[in-house]
């Protein structure tokens, strides 16, 4: 039994073998990697393996793509049976432990209580202040693992699916608002608008930073040869309020145009002008449904913007699982 650091690219096939065995939980199926997922990570495998070159060199002159992604692999009889998959947020010094994860007949042993404080052993050495993630709601080891090792529940998210079979129409923007398309590499609107609607408690961990909202170019371009290898096809928009000129909600689809995967939605919007909900949400289908209907569409609503829930639902997005947010002060 051993423990060492995760070689790129050589390990992105067993990473991305081993994610889809050891996140399977037969007592709560909802849980488990569905295959469409599965399908959706050797899609992004198969892409990143073609971009390593320029990943590596990217590395090699660019400081914001060093900790592009790190991590640690747990081997018995030199096969891979664990992980920690690890990244820095942008340029701050926040890391998010974006995988950890064990294969059900060696759990129980130590092995991710190992990983985890060898992830954060790592965060430290690269200068990292805060270490996150996500823990299921109802995984009861886990969260009591986390807590064990010093981190903190502080917030959370509910993530929503649904599978529309028809183009969704057009809606029409209320009176008083305006909506706008912009760019993937504007930062400045989408930063502007969670400085001033994220609550306190989060921003204790998860402050709204420059750094995390700003993407080199590198990154940037890297992020889009990664969308375009898998045949994903964002758009990003926002909504203004006409009198103040005040953007009060953003949105992101990722459409998949080919087999695999799930299209994905992202909303942020001003609790105060929570109105533009369902225009916002039919906006966002609008755009992702006339890509293509044979995808799953998946949204991850944080707590602190539980005004989006009712309206997901009554169009018929159902929940799926429920998160914890957990963070650690290094």
């Amino acid at each position: 039994m051993s423990m060492r650091k995760i070689n790129f690219p050589r390990d992105l096939q067993p990473i991305a073998d081993l994610a889809a065995t050891a996140f399977q939980y037969p007592e709560n199926p909802e849980w488990s990697v569905q295959e469409d997922e599965k399908e959706g990570l050797m899609d992004t495998v198969k892409t990143l393996k073609r971009l390593w070159p320029l990943i590596a060199l990217f590395q090699k002159v660019s400081p914001a793509m060093r900790d592009f992604m790190r991590g640690f692999i747990w081997e018995e009889d030199g096969q891979p049976v664990g992980l920690n998959l690890l990244q820095r947020r942008g340029t701050t010094d926040k890391w998010f432990g974006a995988t950890v994860g064990v294969l059900p007949e060696h759990r129980q042993r130590g092995i991710a209580r190992k990983l985890v404080l060898a992830g954060l052993d790592l965060i430290r050495e690269r200068g990292g202040k805060i270490a996150l993630l996500d823990v299921i709601s109802g995984n009861v080891p886990a969260y009591s693992l986390y807590e064990k090792v010093g981190f903190e529940n502080f917030s959370g998210n509910v993530v929503l699916e649904c599978e529309p079979s028809d183009v969704v129409p057009s809606p029409q923007i209320r009176d008083g608002y305006s909506v706008e398309t912009i760019s993937l590499s504007d930062w400045e609107i989408p930063f502007n608008l969670e400085n001033r609607i994220a609550p306190e408690n989060v921003q204790q961990y998860e402050p709204v930073e420059e750094g995390r909202f700003r993407s080199s170019l590198p990154r940037q371009l890297i992020v889009r040869l990664l969308n375009f290898g898998q045949g994903i096809r964002p758009q990003r928009f926002c909504v203004h309020e006409n009198n103040t000129g005040q953007v009060v909600g953003r949105g992101l689809s990722q459409a998949r145009t080919r087999p695999g995967g799930r299209n994905v939605l992202f909303l942020r919007l001003d609790p105060a002008h929570a109105g533009l909900t369902s225009f916002m949400i039919e906006y966002m289908l609008n755009k992702v449904t006339k890509t293509g209907t044979g995808h799953i569409i998946e949204v991850p609503i944080p707590d602190w913007q539980s005004h989006l829930l009712a309206p997901f639902l009554s169009v018929g997005f159902k929940k799926r699982v429920e998160f914890h947010r957990m963070g650690i002060m290094l």
